[in-house]
C-alpha cells in the first residue's frame, strides 16, 4: 500500500462477501479510535473460530488499522516499530528460523510457531529475523 493510499484499506480486495454482522459488531465495539490491536484481532478470531486473515480482510473493508503487531513491525507509537536486534541469537533458535524460512521471509504464522517451539516471546523470534536480516511475510491479518 502507497503512502497516498493510507487508510484506504477496502481498496485492496475486490468482491468480497459480506462481513458477517457478529464479527463487525465485535470489531466496532473492541476497535478504538478506529484502530484494533493485532492481539485483539486474534482474540476476536477466536471467538468466532474464524481464520486470522478473515478478521483482516473485516478490518480492511470497515477501515480499521490494526495496531500492536506482536512481533514489533508496526502500530506503534512514537516509533513505528518496535523490533529490535538481537544480539546474540541462540544456535537452536537461528536453526529453526533457517529451517522454516523460503529463501528470504518467513511468514508471520511460522514465526509464531517457532517461537512457541523455543518457548520466547514473538518479539524475541522477531528479533532474531532482524538481525540475520530475514524478512517477515506474509502477516496472518494481512497487513503485509
Amino acid at each position: 500500500m502507497t503512502h497516498q493510499d493510507k487508510g484506504h484499506f477496502a481498496a485492496k480486495h475486490k468482491n468480497v462477501p459480506a462481513i458477517q454482522p457478529e464479527l463487525a459488531n465485535l470489531i466496532h465495539e473492541t476497535a478504538l479510535d478506529g484502530r484494533l490491536s493485532c492481539g485483539d484481532a486474534f482474540a476476536i478470531a477466536s471467538q468466532l473460530i474464524l481464520p486470522p486473515a478473515r478478521v483482516g480482510v473485516a478490518l480492511d473493508v470497515l477501515e480499521i488499522s490494526i495496531t500492536q503487531c506482536q512481533l514489533g513491525l508496526f502500530g506503534y507509537s512514537p516509533e513505528r516499530k518496535i523490533i529490535k536486534p538481537l544480539s546474540d541469537p541462540p544456535g537452536p533458535l537461528v536453526q529453526a528460523i533457517r529451517e522454516s524460512q523460503t529463501q528470504t521471509a518467513i511468514s508471520c504464522a511460522d514465526l509464531w510457531q517457532v517461537a512457541a517451539r523455543q518457548g520466547i516471546s514473538k518479539l524475541e523470534a522477531a528479533g532474531a529475523c532482524e538481525t540475520l536480516g530475514i524478512k517477515i511475510r506474509p502477516c496472518q491479518l494481512g497487513a503485509f
